[in-house]
């Protein structure tokens, strides 16, 4: 595997640079390491792409070797029981919750035959409550689970060197401010 050298980088081009120019959630810090490090066409050429023909299929398979898809690691799904525990931070659970125990705590002082029933009956209320937020938000995280899968086959047309590509959404696919002439009548 040849790791390309990019002069002001500290190094080559490879997995940990375009980790220190791609941190999570600091866009104007990664925007300063890209233009420090030449700007994403300096990196372009350097990396021997020509930003008016874009990759050709070698160059693809190699980079995607190299540096693996463009891809977001998938985020942990949360279990249905996890959610029904989240549940019971809801302020109204929590009053109920309470106003069960001071029922259970009244009626089995005052009438301690059929006094419990009531706060038993607020109590399972607020299982139910929680059961059914339960299933509800575990409903909605598989459904954004099918959703982010189908998302990630959506794919576009690239064109390099005059030939049609499909390219999967995951891939990159740089578009500069002067794309050749041919692209730019198709868009």
């Amino acid at each position: 595997m040849v790791q390309k050298v990019v002069p002001g980088t500290d190094g080559p081009i490879n997995q940990d640079f375009l980790d220190a120019i791609n941190k999570p959630q600091e866009s104007e810090a990664n925007r300063e390491a890209l233009l420090s490090a030449g700007g994403p066409l300096v990196i372009a050429l350097k990396l021997g792409v020509d930003v008016a023909q874009g990759l050709s299929k070698s160059q693809h398979e190699e980079f995607s070797e190299q540096f693996g898809t463009n891809k977001l690691p998938d985020k942990p799904m949360k279990g249905f029981w996890q959610l029904w525990i989240e549940s019971f931070n809801d302020t109204t659970l929590i009053i109920l919750i309470c106003a069960a125990v001071v029922s259970l705590g009244v009626g089995s002082y005052e009438d301690p035959s059929k006094g419990w029933i009531e706060g038993c009956a607020i109590l399972i209320a607020v299982l139910i409550v929680a059961f059914v937020t339960a299933g509800n938000d575990y409903s909605k995280e598989l459904q954004f689970r099918a959703l982010e899968v189908f998302s990630f086959f959506l794919f576009f047309s690239l064109i390099t060197h005059y030939v049609f590509h499909v390219v999967l959404l995951c891939d990159i696919c740089l578009f500069f401010r002067n794309p050749p002439r041919e692209m730019r009548e198709r868009l």
